[in-house]
């Protein structure tokens, strides 16, 4: 046997094998083939996910203007479902366009915070996804975005399980959709916050492996093509039979053109077929790796067509007409049923010199293959060998001894990757029916039994699902007056959640996406950002908005004048560094209140604005702008060096646009000011080399002399 189809088919057989253990072990550990356990563990709740998320859905500006968009990843990040189609991710950041500003204020699209779940509601129905960032849709999205301690990737997972349903739900005649509505009907199963990180975080391991298991299979089919070939290439190369022509005295392999050896090359029927009929018409579309395949078969009833081009055993049937990469195909006719064949065929009869069989094996090897497209001609969109050309073929032919041989081998090696080829098949079969049987087992809680035996404490008392979903309650009761808002695109949000959020971060968890301003910021404090953000900082400048003012303010506006409210964190940030009182910094949480009060012109602290300064504190104190020591605040002097690749990576997009260049050092005063830093240090700009360098090796930017071009 040849070397290499020998080394082929050890690797497929050993890759097939470790697959399907993998696979097995993957079920076996984890019980999937064991019966389902009936109803839900203790102290979890089944709700509405309208009682934990609001669903917001997306908007369109006039498709026609393109001032409406942008480039992807240079303005207000944009998705439709389209953007989700072979998408794989768990999280993304932008689609295949943005909305301009322009179009943003003239659609009903909404910006969306980080961490809220991207749910695809028509064409079709169920794709999700997590925003990594402030993000908007188009109108063919129900997104959810959660409040309260609601882990993210655990509700991903969720919707996915859900998906079957969503669809079942769907309405409509020209494609289905469900409506917000009925989004807001989808059961959600809700444990304590403790055991949604546990299931999230079990899940993404368990889903990883199935991913690692279904990439290794998807590989098998390609790997089996390359196999094929080579075992065709050996079969009329000689290599095939080399050790069985050493035992056996046979001739040698001569050069001969196939219409010597050949008879027949006939064209095929020209005639209309028929839908339905008595006798098959075969054609191009029938001509699959060198078997017949009898779906979406046409036919004859004409006696006189089915007389002339009817069929015999072991005629090969040649496509003369197709696309340039598929005229030439070549299958065998083996008495099947009773057929005739197509004009666009060539019919090829075998003779006392040639096997048919062989005959096959040789116009479907690699060395045909390129005689085809050496010898084509080609038309606008099709290509066309006559049957001229095909008689001129020229090969080496064995005597028909080895040719019977040659047939045989093949025949072996072809029916052991049929066999591999079905064995794939039923994997991915089994690894497609993997993923929703983890899903299932793990939102019945399966996947997380000895959890819950070793932590009571986590899922219990006020760390219980029940006392989640009444505390999210009683946020939204709360805040309820917060709520009101005349503006058009605001999404409404509690404060409590965002705060929540916060806090359970790591306090070296590099800056948020969420954090970053818009393109548009110029000055960290006045920079203006896209409307509709549902953001703690937006919900304060709403509250903060000043009135209109009346004709005497207006003569004091000079000497009075109104300082913008912040909006963004980073803006936050910023006026907290700008307005602090460095002369006496320290300063108790009333102090620097009423501080903050005063320099923003609050003329009335009311409750709810008073809770909402606290979590601004909060959150400086989080993002290390503010620290506390022995119950006053001080001012934490951060440095630009301070921040991670993942931030600096954020900004990017945000202060430079793909294919522009900017000098190196003006990028470097750019990253200083969108981070809200007055000037730079030797520390700062150490650290912003290293990033460069590996900005440079990810090739997210090149080096063109003095400037610095993003790709």
């Amino acid at each position: 046997m040849d070397a290499n189809v020998e080394q082929n088919q050890k690797a497929l057989s050993k890759k097939l094998d470790i697959t399907e253990k993998a696979l097995d072990g993957l079920e076996g550990v984890q019980g999937l083939q064991e019966e389902k356990v009936d109803g839900l563990p203790e102290g979890w709740c089944e709700i509405k996910i309208s009682q934990v998320a609001e669903v917001v859905a997306g908007g369109t500006p006039t498709a026609g203007d393109s001032n409406n968009f942008a480039e992807s990843g240079t303005s207000i990040a944009w998705l439709t479902p389209a953007d989700l189609s072979k998408y794989k991710s768990s999280y993304i950041s932008y689609g295949k366009r943005d909305l301009s500003q322009v179009g943003y204020d003239s659609s009903s699209a909404k910006l969306l915070p980080k961490g809220s779940l991207l749910f695809s509601s028509r064409a079709p129905i169920g794709y999700v996804v997590i925003a990594s960032n402030e993000i908007s849709t188009n109108q063919g999205f129900k997104n959810f975005v959660f409040e309260g301690d609601i882990n993210s990737l655990y509700a991903y997972y969720y919707l996915n399980s859900i998906r079957s349903l969503a669809e079942s739900l769907g309405t409509g005649t020209t494609f289905k959709e469900i409506s917000g509505a009925t989004a807001k009907t989808l059961p959600f199963i809700l444990p304590p916050l403790a055991e949604q990180t546990i299931i999230a975080q079990t899940l993404d391991g368990l889903l990883t492996q199935v991913d690692n298991i279904k990439t290794r299979l998807d590989t098998i089919p390609k790997i089996l093509k390359t196999f094929r070939q080579s075992v065709l290439a050996a079969a009329v190369s000689g290599k095939l039979t080399e050790e069985w022509r050493g035992e056996n005295e046979c001739g040698g392999w001569k050069e001969v053109k196939l219409g010597d050896v050949g008879k027949g090359f006939n064209y095929g029927t020209s005639s209309k077929s028929e839908k339905e009929g008595d006798v098959p018409v075969l054609r191009m579309g029938n001509l699959q790796s060198g078997k017949l395949d009898w779906e979406k078969l046409v036919y004859t009833s004409n006696k006189d067509e089915v007389d002339k081009y009817i069929l015999e055993k072991g005629d090969v049937l040649f496509n003369r007409t197709n696309s340039p990469e598929l005229v030439g195909k070549t299958s065998i006719y083996r008495g099947e049923m009773k057929s005739i064949y197509a004009g666009y065929l060539i019919r090829v009869k075998g003779s006392d010199l040639l096997n048919a069989e062989f005959l096959n094996i040789l116009l479907n090897s690699p060395d045909a293959r390129s005689y085809c497209r050496a010898v084509k001609t080609d038309g606008v969109s099709q290509s066309n060998i006559n049957a001229q050309k095909l008689r001129a073929f020229k090969f080496e032919l064995p005597e028909m001894r080895e040719q019977t041989q040659v047939v045989s081998r093949v025949e072996e090696l072809f029916a052991f990757a049929d066999k591999i080829e079905q064995q794939v098949k039923n994997a991915q079969g089994r690894v497609n029916n993997l993923t929703q049987s983890i899903l299932a087992k793990a939102f019945r809680g399966e996947l997380t039994t000895q959890w819950r035996a070793d932590n009571p404490d986590l899922i219990s008392g006020e760390n219980s699902a029940a006392a989640l979903l009444a505390a999210i309650k009683k946020e939204r009761e709360e805040l309820k007056p917060v709520k009101k808002s005349s503006a058009k695109k605001t999404i409404k949000k509690t404060v409590k959640k965002k705060a929540a959020a916060s806090e359970k971060k790591a306090p070296s968890e590099p800056l948020s996406q969420d954090s970053i301003a818009s393109e548009s910021q110029v000055e960290p404090v006045t920079a203006k950002k896209p409307k509709a953000v549902v953001d703690l900082s937006s919900t304060t400048a709403r509250q903060n908005k000043p009135q209109k003012a009346n004709k005497d303010s207006a003569k004091n506006s000079q000497t009075a004048p109104s300082i913008e409210s912040p909006e963004t964190d980073l803006q936050w940030w910023a006026f907290i560094r700008s307005h602090y009182k460095r002369s006496n910094p320290n300063l108790t949480l009333d102090e620097l209140m009423a501080h903050l009060v005063q320099t923003l012109q609050i003329k009335r602290l009311s409750p709810q604005r008073k809770a909402l300064l606290e979590q601004v504190i909060k959150k400086a104190c989080k993002w290390q702008v503010l620290y506390k020591e022995s119950n006053v605040y001080c001012l934490y002097e951060v440095q630009f060096a301070d921040y991670d690749n993942e931030a600096l990576d954020i900004l990017l997009p945000k202060r430079l646009r793909k294919g522009s260049s900017i000098p190196q050092d003006d990028l470097y005063r750019e990253y200083l000011q969108s981070l809200g830093f007055k000037r730079g240090s030797p520390k700062a700009e150490e650290r912003f080399k290293n990033y460069l360098r590996s900005a440079l090796r990810r090739k997210l930017l090149q080096r063109e002399g003095d400037e610095l071009r993003r790709f």
